[in-house]
């Protein structure tokens, strides 16, 4: 082109080198155009899933009562027989009629009473199988706590897992989770660094950290994806990949 130009104009050299300075601008304008969309698309995520979140909370607090009297009276005498003073019931009823019941109990001076025995007697009130929640405490103590109690799930989830490092590497660059919640959903995760060794153990690490924070959260696996994705490339180009596998284990469906 410069050879070309040099014909009709006595500054090709210089006309070109602006050219160039010219399209690399436009090209890095473009860049940060493209950068700063994904941002405000990462913005426009996360305040949809609060928004989301909080429908569910307003949802929720219009779903909350109390057990009927009858009921209410023959458990508080049932878990007072086992060694456990009721002072509050509250009941709260979740999407696909499973409910969640919330109790503020204490154990009597002297006593030391197994949620799981309290558990067995809600069930049979109930009539249907109640559980602890996840990480709940095991023994019930003389200072007043609440205990939740949810209806356990139909299915249970083995899994297992198997690491083999690239050949000549000490550490694997690949990283799992398992996250579990009182919902009854189970999300495995697994996450492939970019390359090998432990650069790339750190970072799908990191995306595996920030995925359970999501979780944890009760932001959905959809939206995590969306704003994990948007944080990584916004951060640097990463080439790590997330894959998920949600189990629903009241229905069985994956």
């Amino acid at each position: 082109i410069r050879a070309g130009m040099s014909d009709a104009c006595i500054r090709a050299g210089k006309m070109a080198g602006s050219m160039v300075w010219a399209f690399r601008n436009m090209r890095m304008k473009l860049y940060y155009a493209n950068r700063l969309l994904e941002g405000r698309e990462a913005v426009a995520d996360q305040l949809w899933e609060m928004a989301r979140l909080l429908d569910d909370m307003a949802e929720e607090m219009q779903r909350t009562g109390e057990l009927k009297e009858p009921v209410n009276r023959r458990l508080c005498r049932l878990f007072d027989r086992r060694g456990a003073q009721v002072r509050k019931i509250f009941l709260m009823h979740k999407r696909k009629r499973r409910d969640e019941l919330y109790i503020t109990m204490h154990a009597r001076k002297g006593e030391c009473v197994p949620i799981r025995d309290l558990a067995g007697i809600l069930s049979a009130v109930l009539h249907r199988r109640m559980v602890p929640a996840r990480n709940s405490r095991t023994v019930l103590g003389a200072e007043d706590e609440t205990v939740l109690f949810v209806e356990e799930t139909r299915y249970c989830l083995l899994y297992g897992i198997s690491r083999v490092p690239k050949e000549g590497e000490l550490l694997s660059g690949d990283s799992f989770s398992y996250f579990q919640n009182d919902q009854g959903a189970a999300v495995l995760s697994l996450s492939d660094g970019m390359g090998s060794g432990r650069e790339a153990a750190a970072e799908s690490r990191k995306l595996i950290e920030l995925l359970e924070q999501f979780l944890e959260a009760g932001v959905s696996e959809e939206t995590a994806l969306g704003l994990i994705n948007s944080a990584s490339v916004y951060e640097k180009k990463s080439c790590s990949t997330l894959d998920i596998c949600s189990v629903d284990l009241y229905s069985g469906n994956c």
